[in-house]
């Protein structure tokens, strides 16, 4: 069996957690594996808790929020695996064999990158892989939403993509040293389809196989507003370092266009909230 270190990045996020981990190891409890938490400054008692319950975890404590990517950066640096598996801490394990068939898929040494599929409480899709983004795509992303994009995918085969989620992604440690990890200039957002880009540039392929699934909670440490602005942001740092100076214009365009026409509704309806939302998001490009 290939030795994988499974690392999960926590903040303010206990009990989430504590489910996590357990799925973890009523379901892998056969399997070799490592666990690595890497807590970005949690207030609550998440470290404590780690500690106390699941010792044979090791856990990084930063002293303060350095984001998803620094922080996937650091667990990634304490691990002498193969295999890196990043692992959202607001996920559940669902089925034993999901190290297996993960690394299974890197038998063709081509692949850098495999994913499953993150999937809602109530068993329906969510939006785990997809193509990088294009200018039609995020358009369509901005305006048709994201269910637009699970409605035209195929979950029924493993199957070549651009990227998979980073809250269910397993790299090749060799490939992920390579390309000097996850940009540390993105906070949280984004940074998982430009690691993927990066992978893709090194002649490396990402994969799918639908049948590898978890729950997922989403949005377990962080608020809609949060969101949005580093969905923003992440969009705009990604058109700035691998598309032209005319599509990042371009991008910026339907950023501006989305966020005034939100604006706009707001408010006619009178949701300051809503709007508030999207002036943070254009006023932090």
């Amino acid at each position: 069996m290939k030795t994988v270190s499974i690392i999960i990045l926590s903040y303010n996020t206990s009990e989430l957690l504590r489910k996590c981990l357990t799925s973890l190891f009523i379901q892998l409890r056969d399997q070799p594996f490592e666990v690595i938490v890497v807590d970005n400054a949690s207030t609550d008692d998440s470290v404590s808790m780690v500690k106390k319950d699941f010792k044979q975890v090791r856990v990084i404590e930063n002293t303060e929020n350095v984001g998803f990517a620094k922080g996937c950066n650091k667990g990634a640096q304490d691990s002498k695996s193969e295999y890196l598996l990043f692992l959202n801490s607001d996920t559940e394990v669902l089925l034993p064999d999901i190290l297996e068939k993960l690394t299974a898929l890197f038998e063709d040494s081509t692949v850098g990158i495999a994913g499953g599929l993150m999937i809602n409480p109530d068993n329906s899709y969510q939006r785990s892989f997809g193509n990088f983004y294009t200018l039609p795509h995020v358009a369509k992303m901005l305006f048709l939403g994201e269910k637009s994009e699970i409605s035209s995918q195929k979950f029924h085969s493993i199957q070549k993509t651009d990227w998979v989620s980073g809250g269910f992604m397993m790299v090749k440690k060799s490939v992920f040293d390579q390309v000097k990890g996850f940009d540390e200039g993105y906070f949280m957002y984004v940074e998982d389809v430009d690691l993927c880009y990066k992978v893709t540039k090194a002649g490396y392929s990402v994969v799918i196989d639908p049948s590898i699934q978890i729950h997922h909670i989403g949005q377990g440490s962080s608020n809609r507003t949060f969101a949005i602005v580093h969905i923003y942001k992440g969009l705009n740092r990604f058109y700035k370092l691998h598309r032209s100076s005319v599509e990042y214009l371009s991008l910026r365009v339907l950023l501006f266009l989305k966020a005034y026409l939100v604006m706009l509704f707001a408010t006619i309806k009178g949701d300051h909230p809503l709007k508030e939302r999207y002036k943070q998001a254009i006023t932090s490009l």
